[in-house]
């Protein structure tokens, strides 16, 4: 199990840390046609080295991801404690390569305000503080649920 929890941590880590880092930097340089294809590849290219390194250090492993884990759990493809230990080690590595993605991208964590815009003025939703999506207050809640089911 603790091969398991650092296979993806490592994985997790590796792939959210070039995803996040890329965005940052398009989104800083505010380049929108070429930012796109460039987070793209970058997105593409973290989750290919995660998925190596992850299963390098266990084989079968490189899930990245909670829901995806839950659900090899549910199909009876791992154990409900090995998926629990998996969870925890994506959770605590999404938040250790958000942190190193900030830092290294030059983000004030604690002054951090980037809007993002999805077409209009009613489907807005802004990024507050390190971590913490939350809908924009012009967004009713509705639409803001609906919005996260989607996406």
């Amino acid at each position: 199990m603790v091969r398991r929890f650092f296979a993806e941590f490592l994985g997790t880590t590796i792939f959210l840390f070039v995803a996040v880092l890329a965005t940052i930097q398009i989104v800083s340089r505010r380049q929108d046609p070429e930012g796109v294809l460039m987070v793209a590849l970058a997105n593409g290219l973290g989750l290919y080295v995660g998925i190596i390194v992850s299963n390098l250090v266990m084989p079968g492993s490189g899930h990245l991801n909670p829901v995806v884990t839950l659900v090899a759990a549910l199909r009876g493809g791992i154990g409900w404690a090995e998926a629990l230990i998996a969870v925890i080690g994506q959770l605590l590595a999404s938040v250790l390569a958000a942190r190193m993605a900030a830092v290294t991208g030059g983000i004030d964590v604690d002054k951090t305000h980037v809007s993002i815009h999805w077409g209009g003025a009613n489907t807005r939703a802004a990024l507050t503080g390190f971590g913490e999506p939350r809908i924009s207050p012009l967004v009713p809640t509705e639409v803001g649920f609906a919005l996260e089911m989607v996406l």
